[in-house]
């Protein structure tokens, strides 16, 4: 088993996309029953809430959610430490709720759990479609991606948490994070689909 970590805010339109896909016949139920999807919400606005959209489905996959209850103004890495110490499993994976994940994805994710150690981070690569590419070389450039990585609860727990000091200036957490991995000789592979 894994969990699978988003955080959102006030985008409910967005988000009910995004369960009504995990939540169809197109991702394999098999794989699914593998995951546990946790959804953060980083206090949205009272019509906006996550809870009012996942209240609209019958649900086949196995979600928790869980509520920011005080406004620290982008608090993403509040809300994925909440996500993390809250988790069931012992590998977390963070992903920004605009990953779409597939079959192949899942599976190669799921593969993963037996080489997550104490002393490993991975980091996504990703392409964005008419942002990276490459004229020069002639193809697409792979980027990492700072909020979508997997690492292990006792890595994250290990006093590795987001510093929620940055809240409120969007992707230094993400960077000090990183940085203080760096610092603890943590190994930080790229991983790509």
């Amino acid at each position: 088993m894994i969990d699978i970590i988003f955080t959102y805010y006030n985008n409910p339109d967005h988000l009910y996309r995004y369960v009504e896909y995990l939540n169809s016949s197109i991702l394999d139920e098999e794989l699914l029953n593998n995951v546990i999807f946790t959804f953060v919400d980083d206090y949205s606005d009272e019509d906006k809430k996550a809870i009012d959209v996942f209240n609209k489905f019958e649900l086949k996959i196995n979600v928790k959610l869980f509520s920011i209850l005080e406004d620290k103004g982008y608090n993403t890495g509040g809300a994925r430490n909440v996500g993390c110490i809250n988790a069931s499993t012992d590998m977390l994976v963070n992903l920004d709720i605009d990953c779409i994940i597939t079959n192949d994805n899942l599976s190669e994710i799921i593969d993963l759990e037996p080489t997550i150690t104490d002393n490993i981070c991975y980091k996504f690569r990703r392409c964005i479609p008419g942002k990276t590419f490459n004229y020069k070389k002639g193809e697409w450039q792979f980027n990492n991606h700072a909020a979508c990585f997997i690492i292990s609860k006792k890595l994250f727990c290990d006093g590795n948490f987001f510093d929620e000091d940055f809240s409120g200036m969007h992707g230094y957490e993400d960077y000090y994070f990183f940085r203080v991995l760096d610092y603890k000789k943590i190994r930080i592979l790229l991983y790509g689909f």
